[in-house]
């Protein structure tokens, strides 16, 4: 397909004009607001060069739109830190923040057409907006083209906040995607495996179930960093929270006022099982369809009516 091509043209300007705004971001933060107090905690695996401040850290995050050599598909690099801002600042932050939503819809729209990104033509394109960048903190970057782009990173939203917060916590979150379907959604989802005996046995096992039974796809997610904002009102002394994921928080600065009181997240746990399931989505603790992940919610009303004890006989 021609470069000129509508969708194509549609990426291309629309990340062009997502790494023009990264570029008054960070004579936002890094110049004007310079003196301005901030804190950030970097992830291991973000190149840093010695000496940076805790600004010049915490933008290298904001402006890491590639895959690092060695980060895995599915790793997203995360970063704790709070931000005081002037009000210029936070709001061209919210104009990249808007043209990320446009570079996004433009990859979406793309993908829709089913349209290939190997064009070597395409590529070309995406690397000499790559090249026109400046070279932030003289950091490498990597100007691979597209297949380069680590398009969540590119995607994420940089947390503004046109107050102060009281207080800010990060912890490391353990969370499972649960996604509702159908049985009859299910039985699709297997007849699009290859047809063995085990599949088999997963659609009659799936036949003995009420049409109108929900089931549940469980995925487990990778540990997550997520702050926990704490602001209070203080016309009637309320308290309220904001939770936000991933990157340094921006806040308006006030005159004098040092930061927000702050901890840090600790190290990564792994998931404790020991604890209660939330009542509104207990499952089954054994995957009832392999294949595809899906439990059966534990439903006693319905598991008396409905018993199903033995596959094998299937």
């Amino acid at each position: 397909m021609e470069l000129e091509s509508h969708y194509r043209i549609e990426i291309l300007h629309s990340f062009e004009e997502l790494c023009m705004l990264l570029q008054k971001v960070e004579q936002q933060v890094l110049v004007i607001d310079a003196k301005l107090p901030a804190w950030f905690h970097a992830p291991l695996g973000l190149p840093l060069e010695a000496e940076l401040s805790d600004r010049e850290q915490a933008f290298a995050l904001i402006q890491q739109l590639e895959y690092l050599n060695g980060q895995n598909a599915k790793e997203i690099l995360v970063g704790a830190g709070i931000i005081a801002a002037s009000v210029a600042t936070l709001q061209v932050i919210q104009e990249l923040n808007l043209a990320k939503e446009r570079f996004k819809t433009a990859i979406i729209n793309f993908k829709k057409e089913s349209l290939p990104l190997n064009d070597p033509y395409f590529y070309e394109a995406i690397d000499d907006v790559l090249k026109r960048r400046p070279c932030y903190m003289k950091a490498i970057l990597r100007k691979m083209g597209l297949a380069r782009l680590h398009l969540k990173q590119c995607y994420r939203r940089v947390p503004v906040f046109w107050e102060r917060p009281e207080k800010i916590s990060w912890t490391w979150a353990n969370t499972r995607s649960i996604k509702r379907i159908t049985v009859a959604q299910a039985e699709v989802l297997l007849l699009k495996k290859t047809r063995d005996l085990g599949i088999e046995l997963q659609l009659n096992k799936l036949k003995c179930l009420p049409k109108d039974e929900p089931l549940a796809i469980v995925q487990e997610l990778a540990p997550h960093l997520r702050a926990n904002v704490l602001f209070t009102d203080s016309t009637n002394k309320t308290s309220y929270r904001k939770m936000v994921k991933g990157l340094p928080v921006f806040y308006l600065y006030k005159e004098l006022l040092p930061l927000p009181s702050l901890r840090p997240p600790g190290g990564k746990k792994k998931r404790d099982d020991s604890k209660p399931r939330r009542k509104d989505v207990r499952l089954e603790a054994d995957v009832f369809l392999p294949a595809i992940r899906a439990h059966r919610y534990l439903h006693e009303r319905a598991r008396k009516m409905h018993p199903i004890t033995n596959y094998s006989s299937l």
